[in-house]
């Protein structure tokens, strides 16, 4: 039986393969990055690529030039003493956002005071509205970012994604 360590290191390697594969190694994130940036984007990509809203999510997101993150959630539940509950499942950020936020730190679980709620889609709903919300980069500066979740029966998707990020910029030559 093969050391933790190393088992571990084929589980990744697996993963990495397959996600390559799935994936049609950076097939999936050019067409998506030809769309407006939006979580609805890599929910019809994935489709068509024959993966999960999940796998689709965090590909757009680990794949993106901007500066975004997805934050998945389980399934909310009410709670009588503080309302609404989602435990965070896991993070995804770009290489954008890793270099001007680094690492979002937020609760085990979100909660009706945290900002991040206010994209959740509640109440039975399956998309909530898109909002904005502010962030404070590594530098001190606060930045605005428009954010937007999908609800699924197992997950919570939110998309985050600064806005700055997202006008482009047209170099005309001399």
């Amino acid at each position: 039986m093969p050391c933790p360590e190393v088992a571990a290191l084929f589980e990744r390697e697996a993963n990495t393969f397959a996600t390559i594969v799935l994936f049609q190694d950076d097939g999936f994130a050019r067409m998506a990055m030809d769309s407006e940036f939006s979580i609805k984007v890599p929910m019809r990509t994935a489709k068509k690529f024959g993966a999960s809203v999940y796998a689709g999510i965090r590909e757009y997101v680990r794949r993106s030039d901007k500066a975004c993150a997805a934050i998945i959630l389980n399934p909310c539940t009410f709670r009588p003493d503080i309302g609404y509950v989602a435990p965070v499942r896991r993070t995804e950020f770009s290489p954008l956002f890793k270099a001007q936020f680094g690492d979002l730190k937020l609760p085990l679980e979100l909660t009706s005071v945290d900002e991040m709620m206010r994209f959740v889609p509640l109440g039975g709903r399956r998309m909530a509205r898109p909002d904005t919300c502010a962030l404070t980069d590594l530098n001190g500066s606060i930045q605005e970012f428009v954010g937007e979740g999908f609800a699924t029966p197992y997950n919570i998707f939110v998309l985050i994604h600064a806005r700055a990020t997202l006008r482009r910029r047209i170099v005309i030559g001399s």
